[in-house]
């Protein structure tokens, strides 16, 4: 789910783009989805937990890492790695979408942007 910008705080995220950040959640049923999304809203009216193994963590693979930094690359590919010995399943998926992203124009506004967010720090 990608909710609607600013509806889940980005504080504590590395900003990449501000124009497309937004924190969200993937689930294969939607019940899941709205469990995920008002532990975040409301992080005291957590539900009792699942064990990890009944988990899944979807990952963009034509997306998750493209064009970051090799360092931060390494850094997610070791949590993809933690969660996965944790016992979540990590479901690789491949998006014709992001696939085919029109790269001139994300990398036009997320260059003006990233130079904002790098100034700001």
């Amino acid at each position: 789910m990608r909710p609607t910008q600013s509806i889940i705080s980005t504080d504590g995220v590395f900003k990449r783009v501000p124009s497309f950040d937004t924190v969200g959640v993937m689930a294969s049923k939607v019940t899941d989805v709205e469990i995920l999304f008002n532990a975040i809203l409301h992080p005291l009216a957590l539900p009792n937990m699942s064990p990890l193994s009944t988990y899944k963590l979807g990952i963009i693979n034509n997306y998750t890492v493209r064009g970051v930094d090799t360092e931060v690359a390494a850094a997610i590919h070791r949590v993809i790695y933690s969660c996965k010995q944790a016992g979540i399943e990590i479901i690789n998926i491949e998006s014709k979408l992001l696939s085919n992203f029109n790269e001139i124009n994300y990398s036009i506004i997320a260059l003006y942007e990233f130079n904002q967010v790098l100034q700001e720090y």
